[in-house]
Parts: C-alpha cells; structure tokens; sequence
C-alpha cells in the first residue's frame, strides 16, 4: 500500500510536451528583437519567487511523500565581463512554508553573452539555458558537462540518484502559448523542452516556461528509476507513477516578482 505524507523538497536548476510541426531552425522568419526577454533579467533588487510541489518516490514505489516548498532568486550583483557579456550574481533562498523567514542556500551567477547565450554557473556546474536566434525548433546542449563522468548524483531519500544522466538536447517547442500559472495569465509564452529522455530503467523529463518580459514562470520535471521488470516484465508498460522505484516529479511555478 503506498503511504502519503506531507514534507519538504526543494529543487533548483540555474524546475506537458506539446507536439508541433517544426521549421528549420535556421530559417529565421520572425522578429527576434524581443528575444532576450523571455529570460528576463533586471537590476539589482529583481527578484522571482516560486513555489515546488513534490511527488517523491521511496521504498521502491511503495511510499510516496508529497512535499511543497519555496524558492526566491535574487540579483545581488551586476557586473560587466571582458568580453562585453553581462553577469548576474544571484541569490539563491529557500524556506519551507508561507510566512517564514528565508533561509539563504548559495549564490549562482548567470552571464547573458553577446551572443545572446545565457549561461548558469550553480556549484560549478555549467547550463545552457537559453540560445539565440530562439526559433520553433532551435535545439542546443543544455548541459555542459558529464554527469557520469563527474559522478554528480543527488541523494533522494539516502538513496542516490543521477538528475543529469543522458541529458539530451534542449528544444523549443514554440514561442507563442497563453498559460495561466498561479492564477496569473501570461501571453506571449516560449516552451523550452530541457530534456526527453526515456529507457526502461529511467526517465528524465523537463519542460520549461519563459514569458516576455518576465522570465521563467513555471518548469514540470521528472526524475525517475525503476527495477520492476525484475517482479513482473509487463510492468514496462505501465505509467511511470506507477512503476517509478525512486526519485521525484516537481512541479515549479512562479507566485510573486519585482523586476526593477
């Protein structure tokens, strides 16, 4: 019998696959001057605060815990590189419900290149998170490092699990949705899929949410590992709520923020 309980998660990366038909990304037939304002940033003082609903998966799929917590990213810091690129110096804080003060977790930098790269650095690993020109179908390696090969794995209920294993490429879906997250509607909304990635053992799946002008509002990501063919083969065929071992889907989305 699978046991629910309420407790705490929290998950960063600096969190529905829609299918489309796809140009080439290279042909570029849209206005990209409003490009860069789908990964909104802002001056110092800016700041995105979102809240993560967790189903976490343990004791091989017989207990799941549902847990909600809280994020803020603020920009502490403004700097000019070298090379003419912009660099954010975010502040990461977490707390574990409404009301509570903020615990302060680490500082991440994000660095928009001239280029119209957008590059996060969090506990010296490196993401691309955003490209230019941003077509319907632009595709680009998210991941800029080997998670194998860095033995980067996280510990899910003492259990330890590779988030980035078989990180495959970045795509946009497309760039003109209308979604409703937090009870805000936002327009003119760009869908980033991270990452789609399944075999019979593992599933990573993310999506990702920017809006122009705003930035990130909401990301939908999996996380899971099973062993069930060893019981019963057909398992393969089922949902992954249902035959997931370990590991996690988090939903995050955005509730409040000041762009200055």
């Amino acid at each position: 019998m699978r046991v629910f309980n309420r407790v705490f998660l929290s998950i960063v990366t600096l969190s529905i696959v829609i299918v489309s038909c796809q140009p080439d990304a290279n042909i570029d037939m849209i206005d990209h001057s409003q490009d860069m304002n789908y990964y909104q940033m802002g001056q110092v003082g800016s700041y995105w605060e979102y809240q993560l609903d967790s189903l976490i998966f343990d004791n091989q799929g017989e207990t799941q815990f549902s847990r909600t917590g809280y994020l803020r990213s603020e920009i502490v810091d403004v700097n000019g590189s070298a090379d003419g690129d912009t660099v954010y110096t975010m502040h990461l804080s977490r707390r574990s419900e409404l009301g509570v003060s903020w615990i302060e977790d680490k500082l991440f930098r994000v660095e928009k290149s001239l280029s119209g790269d957008i590059i996060v650095t969090v506990d010296n690993l490196v993401f691309k998170e955003f490209t230019y020109p941003f077509n319907q179908g632009t595709t680009w390696e998210n991941v800029q490092f080997d998670a194998v090969e860095l033995a980067i794995v996280e510990l899910v209920e003492g259990e330890e699990l590779t988030r980035y294993l078989k990180w495959d490429e970045s795509i946009v879906i497309n760039r003109d949705t209308t979604l409703v997250v937090a009870d805000n509607t936002y327009e003119d909304v760009a869908t980033v899929q991270e990452v789609n990635n399944e075999n019979d053992i593992d599933l990573r799946k993310s999506v990702a949410y920017y809006a122009n002008g705003v930035g990130l509002i909401a990301r939908e990501r999996s996380v899971l590992h099973t062993q069930c063919f060893n019981v019963n083969p057909d398992c393969l065929f089922d949902a992954w709520e249902d035959k997931a071992y370990m590991g996690y889907i988090t939903t995050q989305t955005l509730i409040d923020f000041a762009i200055n």
